[in-house]
């Protein structure tokens, strides 16, 4: 990589939830219950993280990867894909050879953080999301063993959803809310708890409420003052779910999902001495 470039960074939450809220777990689970399951599910997730490097696209092609850091709640990798490209020779000739542009990817498995941070290349893969959906398919079938279920989103400044609410002020026909079941306490204190009781006691991993006004009108109170939807919101920014608004006049939906946060850092941070590659991952990635 070219050492004076920034490298751009998408950066998502992911949550791990047990699949079944009974105590029936899978028979070599060394957890009896749910709340041991809910305890340990790191442990089980860096088992899985740290135990199995083959990554496939939709293709089912195996993907080139190789570990790069691998130490307590950090993990970092790069992920490859094979190109086809086109080289002449100094005789002009021109041939095909093989490429494997490639992606970094930092994974923080800390409890209280759950982070992923996917670099920007377009050169081999189309976006941070094609990544996402390959990293995601993979652990969901590894941890669907433990009983376990992981969601990964997007986080997103709240800023930009009340910007986008002040801008059409008046013409915000609908709002969803697609949320994931809480499993951080830290990002999901704003929830009522009657909304999470409910989510809890049905084992709802997903969950969608919409809200529509009346035809030809508009939803009210749209702002950060609404206590109850100022929660949503800031539940939904930390990775918790994802929101779409309807406006009058606009075809389609914005959904906050199209603006998720980004990290840049000078490539050259993360081609120095050990520590301070490290540092560099945390500043990535570290809360």
């Amino acid at each position: 990589m070219d050492k004076t470039k920034d490298i751009i960074f998408d950066v998502f939450r992911f949550q791990i939830v047990p699949i079944s809220s009974t105590n029936q777990m899978v028979l070599f689970s060394e957890f009896t219950n749910v709340d041991d399951l809910k305890a340990n599910k790191n442990l089980y997730f860096s088992t899985v993280l740290k135990a199995n490097n083959s990554y496939y696209n939709k293709q089912n092609e195996t993907l080139p990867y190789k570990s790069i850091y691998s130490e307590d709640d950090l993990i970092v990798f790069r992920l490859a894909a094979k190109k086809g490209r086109i080289i002449q020779d100094s005789n002009f000739t021109q041939k095909q050879v093989e490429d494997y542009p490639d992606v970094l990817v930092i994974i923080n498995n800390n409890p209280e953080i759950q982070k992923i941070a996917i670099s920007r290349n377009i050169q081999a893969f189309s976006s941070s999301d094609v990544v996402l959906h390959i990293l995601e398919s993979k652990y969901r079938d590894l941890l669907r063993a433990y009983n376990l279920q992981i969601y990964i989103k997007p986080i997103f400044k709240t800023f930009e959803f009340w910007q986008i609410a002040n801008q059409y002020e008046g013409r915000v026909e609908g709002l969803e809310f697609e949320l994931i079941k809480p499993n951080m306490s830290n990002i999901s204190g704003s929830l009522r708890e009657s909304f999470k009781s409910i989510i809890d006691t049905t084992n709802s991993h997903t969950t969608k409420l919409v809200m529509k006004a009346p035809e030809d009108s508009s939803l009210e109170h749209i702002d950060s003052n609404n206590e109850d939807l100022k929660g949503m919101v800031d539940y939904a920014s930390e990775g918790g779910g994802e929101i779409s608004i309807k406006v009058k006049g606009i075809k389609r939906k914005i959904k906050t999902k199209k603006s998720s946060t980004q990290v840049s850092i000078d490539s050259i941070e993360l081609t120095g001495n050990p520590n301070a590659v490290i540092t560099a991952y945390n500043k990535i990635i570290g809360s």
